[in-house]
């Protein structure tokens, strides 16, 4: 049994802190400053700065990269994750897929998403290869 600790603030870093609460908190500050600016100013330059604002915004968002997450950079699949995935069950939205994903991560310290793409990538290979088996054997 673990001994039990008292709270340590050292403990705790941004990261730990959800992402959207981050976001909230920065979205209101902005927001609340907004008013002040807007309310100290004529209402066609208020009018302006709103539409100049939402209107970077929008390009922000049509423009914003997606980070694509390169498989071959990140650890290779252990003996034992290889043979919770190499179940005939464990397809993506499976039980025991989710158990290979956790796995996964717990022993490489993987983000969920990571992992998730790297088992997927995974099974998709292996369904492949036995596809590529099975019309072998047909074909004799």
């Amino acid at each position: 049994m673990s001994k039990h600790r008292s709270f340590v603030p050292s403990d705790f870093s941004l990261r730990d802190i959800p992402g959207f609460l981050v976001a909230y908190v920065i979205i209101s500050a902005i927001c609340v400053l907004a008013g002040l600016v807007l309310q100290a100013i004529p209402l066609f330059w208020g009018g302006m700065l709103c539409g100049l604002g939402i209107g970077l915004l929008g390009a922000l968002i049509l423009l914003r990269d997606s980070k694509a997450i390169d498989i071959a950079s990140l650890p290779e699949l252990s003996e034992n994750v290889r043979t919770k995935c190499d179940d005939p069950t464990c397809t993506f939205p499976s039980r025991s897929f989710v158990a290979a994903v956790k796995t996964y991560c717990d022993e490489t310290g993987a983000s969920l998403t990571e992992g998730t793409d790297v088992l997927k990538a995974y099974v998709a290979k292996r369904q492949s290869q036995h596809e590529v088996a099975n019309r072998n054997i047909t074909n004799g």
